[in-house]
């Protein structure tokens, strides 16, 4: 961060976001192809080094990484994983604000975590190219028109998420 502030003259705010937006990103694509048990060492590292943060698990979910936020849900809910799986994808209202509100994520958070999901439900890959890029982006757009309290710093956050897969596409 000093390096950026000083070489770059980058403000301390802006340098700080880019680290964590980087190690969050990178943290996310070290978990494609993980099994089970290596996303949980990797999850209770997280937690051990604070690092698991509302943001990575939405991160996550959004890029459509959804073992790790299921795994991510079940250890800071701190309930077995079988457990978070059903509540998560309960088709009734209330299994998935019931594991979130376990979690001390933040209420805010948790419409955008709830239309992901519903997308996540809602949308299959079809195997053609770019089909990731094409979910994510699908993912995206439908949080950021259904959710109207979105904080200006989670809009931000999934606008430059769309801008990146527009650009990947």
């Amino acid at each position: 961060k000093d390096y950026l502030v000083t070489h770059h003259e980058l403000p301390q705010g802006l340098a700080s976001d880019l680290i964590l937006q980087s190690r969050e990103k990178a943290t996310v694509g070290l978990t494609i192809g993980s099994d089970e048990a290596e996303l949980d060492r990797l999850i209770e590292q997280l937690i051990e080094g604070g690092r698991l943060t509302p943001s990575l698990a939405v991160r996550a979910l959004c890029m459509g990484d959804i073992a790790f936020f299921e795994c991510a849900m079940a250890r800071l809910a701190n309930v077995p994983i079988v457990n978070a799986r059903i509540l998560l994808h309960d088709a009734g209202p209330l299994g998935l604000k019931s594991v979130y509100d376990r979690t001390g994520m933040t209420a805010a958070l948790f419409p955008a975590v709830q239309i992901a999901i519903q997308v996540l439900h809602e949308t299959d890959f079809d195997g053609e190219e770019h089909d990731i890029e094409r979910h994510r982006r699908r993912m995206i757009e439908r949080i950021l028109t259904q959710y109207d309290d979105l904080a200006a710093e989670d809009i931000d956050y999934l606008l430059n998420k769309l801008g990146d897969l527009m650009v990947a596409i």
